[in-house]
């Protein structure tokens, strides 16, 4: 029990001072303009940070990636089956979300300013891919030229062969650094996050607490379709009957660990031994277990999907068309992956959704972090249980196994 309340510790924190900055916000409204100057400063300290821990871990995930030699039909087998996941995924948090919308009755009159707001697709994707400055690209509001530019750079550092082995020795040292920087940010998280959200409370009222009920409750089913029958479905379809049955006899332990630890990556060793047993090739388990655990988060993408569906409602944009149904997916599928190992990345996945929606005002950030924190536990489920999948479908199409 120690244990599983340690594992937790870091989101009990963040709720408790969520909780905390909504009393204050609707019972003691006259302190909050006291508090709010706090919240502003954790939030820039975030803000700033989002530029570097982005580079730098699409660099090293990228440069780790062609170093482990994953190459041809393995590889190719892989980005399809996580791309494909992750749209099928994507569709179903989306049509969910609009049979079901959390932010149903909301006064959607209070709304914050986007650089994109009604801008076409076509438009909205040339102007985020691309900047005609390279100083440009280390701004927050550039952050898929960024995540582009990062992922060519790995790739070149990768192709230098043992030339480039000194400058990933320093993406990776600077890699751990950033992390290590946030993870001394994030500690101060329940104070900074809970004295930003007295403010937004105090403004919206208690009418943004029925939302987050219905996000819950809302998960809760996409939870509970994912993991009994579309994950079932998909493992029938690719493995038959014989490998249904050893999915489900196999998958608990997986799905214990994720309950118990809250943490994708402490799933890593129990996730490759299930899926092994379960018939995937062992080259394949070993190797895609730890990818897929980077850039493989279907839990993540279902929420991200929510939080950019409450942003766009928050900032005027239009979610019932097709290109807001694209945009929607595309950028929750980016902030899925991004910061995927990131710890505390949850924050960190918010900022990139409200940058690439072009807004930069810290309040939906705030916002947003309370979605990630209330979904954490069935987040991680569906994280760890969706690479046991994965390794099993990438298995049978690449080896015919």
């Amino acid at each position: 029990m120690s244990n599983v309340l340690k594992n937790y510790a870091s989101t009990l924190w963040m709720l408790a001072g969520i909780i905390l900055g909504a009393i204050v916000g609707i019972w003691f409204t006259p302190a909050v303009p006291y508090l709010k100057p706090i919240g502003e400063i954790f939030m820039n300290l975030l803000f700033t940070i989002i530029v570097p821990l982005v580079f730098l871990s699409i660099v090293w995930a990228i440069y780790n990636l062609c170093a482990k030699q994953m190459v041809g039909k393995v590889l190719l087998n892989t980005l399809i089956v996580f791309l494909g996941m992750a749209v099928l995924l994507g569709t179903i948090s989306y049509v969910a979300c609009l049979i079901y919308n959390p932010l149903e009755n909301f006064d959607t009159n209070w709304q914050l300013e986007s650089t994109n707001r009604d801008i076409p697709v076509g438009e909205l994707l040339v102007s985020n891919l691309t900047v005609n400055d390279f100083i440009k690209l280390f701004n927050k509001s550039s952050l898929l030229p960024l995540i582009i530019f990062a992922a060519l750079f790995g790739y070149a550092i990768a192709a230098l062969g043992e030339k480039g082995t000194s400058m990933a020795r320093f993406i990776d040292q600077a890699n751990q650094t950033i992390i290590k920087f946030i993870d001394i940010i994030i500690r101060f998280a329940p104070i900074g996050i809970g004295c930003y959200f007295a403010d937004i409370i105090s403004q919206l009222g208690g009418e943004i607490i029925g939302s987050y009920i219905r996000v819950i409750i809302l998960y809760l089913v996409l939870t509970v379709l994912v993991y009994f029958v579309v994950y079932p479905v998909i493992v029938y379809l690719f493995r038959g009957s014989n490998g249904l049955r050893l999915f489900w006899q196999n998958v608990l332990p997986s799905s214990l660990m994720a309950i118990s630890t809250c943490s994708s990556s402490a799933c890593i060793p129990v996730n490759i031994e299930q899926t092994k047993k379960m018939g995937a090739n062992t080259i394949i388990a070993d190797s895609i277990v730890p990818l897929g655990t980077n850039l493989n988060k279907n839990g993540s993408l279902l929420c991200d999907v929510i939080k950019v569906i409450f942003a766009m409602v928050f900032l005027g944009m239009n979610i019932h068309s097709f290109s807001g149904a694209v945009i929607i997916i595309g950028i929750a599928f980016l902030a899925s992956i991004v910061v995927g190992a990131v710890p505390s990345g949850a924050i960190t996945s918010e900022m990139l959704i409200c940058s690439m929606l072009g807004c930069t005002d810290p309040t939906m950030v705030a916002i947003l972090v309370v979605i990630a924190n209330i979904i954490d536990i069935p987040a991680t489920l569906l994280n760890a249980t969706g690479n046991v999948v994965s390794p099993l479908v990438i298995s049978k199409v690449t080896m015919n196994e």
